[in-house]
């Protein structure tokens, strides 16, 4: 997995501007709570906060991704992980060891994320959106989902998981952001 030292270093929010502070548009600890992590601000939102309105954009695509969609968390999180091992964000993959666990993955289907759609481990429909996400990171689409007659709303919610989650690590690759944590061990699921 890629992770050395950050291109973008994080700005701790004691250093925060006023405009970074009001681009969070919610007290930081609120933020963290609401995505499992109280005691602890993710370097994302200490990296993109560099650029309030950028990062005020992202938290909103972010929060309904997380939040609001239709995807069921677990299935989100699968999506998540998968694009995290494709694209080796050590990032993306690590921090959402955490949250896939919370969202029900257990440790022995957080390691078939790597081995993918042919792992004993997945249901028929969870095999289906793994080699969805595979497929649209080749931009091959053969329309798996599709052959599988999940309902539009599924399609339209796992298509903007990955391609919220494809941006972010793309992001996170390019400026070498690095966990939060450092506990969490991206290239040994």
């Amino acid at each position: 997995m890629r992770l050395n030292t950050p291109r973008i270093p994080p700005v701790e929010p004691a250093n925060w501007t006023e405009e970074q502070s009001q681009a969070l548009g919610m007290d930081i600890e609120k933020l963290q709570a609401n995505i499992g992590s109280p005691n602890q601000i993710f370097n994302i939102v200490k990296t993109l906060i560099r650029y309030p309105a950028l990062f005020k954009a992202w938290l909103g695509f972010a929060n309904h991704v997380m939040f609001d969609s239709s995807l069921a968390p677990r299935d989100r999180e699968i999506v998540i992980l998968r694009i995290g091992w494709l694209c080796q964000s050590g990032y993306e993959f690590g921090q959402h060891i955490i949250i896939g666990r919370d969202a029900g993955l257990n440790d022995g289907e957080i390691k078939a994320i790597a081995e993918g759609n042919t792992a004993a481990n997945w249901s028929e429909a969870e095999q289906a959106l793994i080699q969805a996400t595979d497929e649209l990171l080749l931009l091959n689409y053969k329309n798996t989902l599709t052959k599988n007659k999940s309902s539009m709303l599924f399609l339209l919610s796992a298509n903007t998981t990955w391609c919220r989650w494809l941006s972010t690590v793309q992001a996170f690759n390019s400026t070498r952001a690095y966990p939060t944590t450092t506990h969490l061990s991206a290239d040994n699921p």
